[in-house]
């Protein structure tokens, strides 16, 4: 055990030197013990607030899995949402995606937010529920059949989204608190679905230490794709959560990260908003976020009940950071892969 915790200090003390910035956190529990819960620097540079495992964080892409377990928990019979998910695509041609399709990324649909910029809007534009209904409303033809590929699509989750609101006539921030947050105790935990600003005061930030950091610009209205709002300890009460229900067959995290299949039968790198793939030999489920200013990470082995959180309010390798602390949760060493070309393994759902 002293051998664990040298590790692990030697890692996160590490951390503001290996991926420098504004400020971070990072947590690392094994079957349900915390073994670190720690924070450093700042969550607002100018107005020197401390970055805490409090601070309020923009999650990004990691709502995606939270969307996939409302969906889960609030709609008995998923195919209850498809007529209404083919009236949201008017003038598609062919087959129309199923709600499945949708929570796996197998949809076919292009992602909304590229389709935009392809059309000429500035990466800073304005991007919320009147842009994105016209984008989807307008979709003519799919990228490939639905539930034979896999394609990082954020719209696929906001539909989901739109579509939970629409069939329980409640909104996608209460259903959360409903589903999701009071019954794994993220207390914190909210809809940050406007990207401005967050309500602690916390910023994200564009920059490098030689040239500085300035606070970034995000204009984009987030809902089921990106809008989840967690501080580092609604975090540690998701992984918690997930290894109390370990155990119990219809476990919501069980059943986000079970196997899912292609049409063909091969079996699928991503599923109800989770990337599977493997680390040190044992099968690992996680997703990555990132926005501009913003980089985020969670992993978990199941197999090990090892979970892991990092946070950057600053472009930093979250999903390397993420890694390395599970590696020396393991004592084992990760070999350093060559500069990637591209957005990294699919598996990292990293948007």
């Amino acid at each position: 055990m002293p051998n664990l915790h040298a590790r692990l200090n030697r890692f996160v003390e590490s951390l503001p030197h290996t991926q420098p910035g504004p400020g971070g956190a990072i947590a690392v529990l094994r079957a349900g013990e915390v073994l670190v819960r720690h924070a450093w620097g700042f969550a607002n540079a100018e107005r020197r607030i401390p970055f805490t495992p409090r601070t309020l964080f923009r999650m990004c892409s990691i709502t995606k899995q939270f969307t996939c377990g409302t969906v889960l928990e609030a709609v008995e019979d998923l195919s209850a949402l498809d007529a209404p998910l083919r009236a949201r695509l008017p003038l598609l041609e062919g087959a129309v995606p199923s709600i499945l399709d949708l929570c796996h990324n197998q949809s076919g649909l292009r992602d909304y937010w590229a389709v935009a910029m392809l059309h000429g809007s500035p990466a800073e534009a304005p991007f919320g529920d009147t842009e994105a209904a016209r984008v989807i409303g307008g979709t003519r033809s799919l990228h490939f059949a639905p539930g034979t590929r896999y394609s990082y699509v954020n719209q696929n989750f906001r539909l989901l989204s739109d579509l939970l609101e629409n069939h329980t006539g409640r909104g996608f921030a209460e259903l959360l608190r409903r589903f999701i947050f009071d019954r794994a105790g993220m207390e914190g935990a909210f809809l940050a679905a406007d990207t401005r600003a967050m309500p602690d005061g916390t910023e994200g930030y564009e920059g490098n230490p030689v040239l500085g950091f300035r606070a970034a610009e995000n204009r984009i209205l987030w809902t089921g794709d990106a809008a989840l709002g967690a501080s580092l300890d609604d975090m540690i009460a998701w992984e918690r959560y997930i290894d109390a229900t370990r155990e119990a067959p219809r476990g919501l995290y069980n059943r986000l990260s079970a196997p899912v299949h292609f049409a063909g039968g091969e079996e699928a790198p991503y599923a109800f908003g989770l990337g599977r793939g493997r680390e040190f030999g044992m099968a690992v489920t996680g997703h990555g976020g990132a926005l501009r200013g913003w980089r985020s990470h969670r992993l978990h082995v199941a197999e090990a009940r090892i979970s892991v959180v990092v946070m950057f309010n600053h472009f930093a390798d979250a999903q390397a950071a993420a890694l390395d602390a599970l590696a020396a949760v393991l004592g084992e060493e990760r070999p350093r892969p060559a500069p990637l070309e591209g957005p990294g393994p699919e598996w990292l759902g990293a948007y």
